[in-house]
């Protein structure tokens, strides 16, 4: 079998930075504790608690409820995708030390967003609802109004006749332009933003690329990884007869599934450990 794997790989440098960092955060407190994910992806945050990081996270519940979930004694870790101000509010109360690792693409999304309301002007951020970014972003003011892709967005709430749009870091180009094609129609002199992290705009870059000579696509990523779920859509999209896998590691990986295939293609999201991906193409090629 013939194995192919699409660069880059590994840790976008977001991530590398907010793992390296709550790593030397956990050689100089023995308690400490990341409240949510702090990447989107299982076996990074195995790494994490290998270096005694405890990961305290639930599904079901906003950041800001999990503060009360935190241990006795405890510093905090706040993730790479960014957090509402009152999830600092409410630790600074509680007098609870962290540490806020968002990434620096993020931080630059925020304070664009901070000088365009500045500036007296709402915002349409698109989105998916729920998402620690988007929670983050919409929370600065009250001028900034959701777009989930995922609803009809209601355009009765945008009162300014010339709107920012602004979108989360990991979406696919092609998916936001669309949403922007929608929100012109309606708002002519709305101004766009284009503001997908390159980490994000490389990999799907990669995915387009990929040749004809493909059997299979594996998609590799954490499951509530938007960046890895965005390549994944747009493998199924590009290649509608070729078989698309999106599995988070080796584990998850069917030997029968690959039977008679000869190209198999592998991509990853931005928070995969590259030897996550190495392993998978190792077991590959050995079959």
């Amino acid at each position: 079998m013939k194995v192919h794997i699409l660069e880059p790989i590994g840790y976008c440098k977001g991530v590398e930075l907010a793992i390296q960092k709550a790593i030397n955060l956990s050689k100089k407190y023995d308690k400490i504790c990341v409240l949510g994910m702090l990447v989107h992806n299982n076996d990074a945050l195995k790494e994490l608690e290998s270096n005694g990081i405890v990961t305290i996270y639930s599904k079901d519940k906003k950041i800001y409820d999990l503060i009360d979930k935190i241990p006795q004694g405890y510093k905090v870790i706040l993730t790479a995708h960014g957090h509402e101000l009152k999830v600092e509010e409410k630790l600074q109360k509680l007098g609870i030390e962290y540490f806020d690792l968002t990434c620096p693409k993020v931080l630059l999304a925020e304070q664009k967003i901070k000088e365009i309301i500045s500036l007296g002007h709402q915002i349409i951020f698109i989105g998916k609802k729920n998402h620690p970014e988007a929670n983050a972003m919409i929370s600065i003011s009250s001028d900034i109004f959701l777009y989930d892709i995922n609803s009809d967005f209601d355009f009765s709430q945008i009162k300014d006749l010339s709107p920012f749009v602004m979108s989360q870091t990991t979406f696919s180009k092609d998916e936001i332009n669309n949403i922007y094609l929608k929100i012109k129609e309606v708002i002519k002199d709305a101004n766009v933003i284009e503001n997908i992290c390159n980490a994000s705009n490389l990999r799907q870059q990669a995915v387009k690329n990929i040749k004809n000579d493909a059997d299979a696509i594996i998609v590799v990523g954490g499951f509530n990884s938007n960046n890895t779920k965005t390549l994944y859509y747009m493998a199924k999209s590009l290649y509608p007869n070729c078989l698309v896998i999106h599995v988070e590691n080796l584990k998850q990986i069917i030997e029968k599934d690959l039977k008679g295939l000869n190209h198999v293609y592998i991509l990853s999201g931005a928070s995969t450990p590259k030897h996550i991906i190495l392993e998978i193409k190792d077991y590959l090629e050995s079959i």
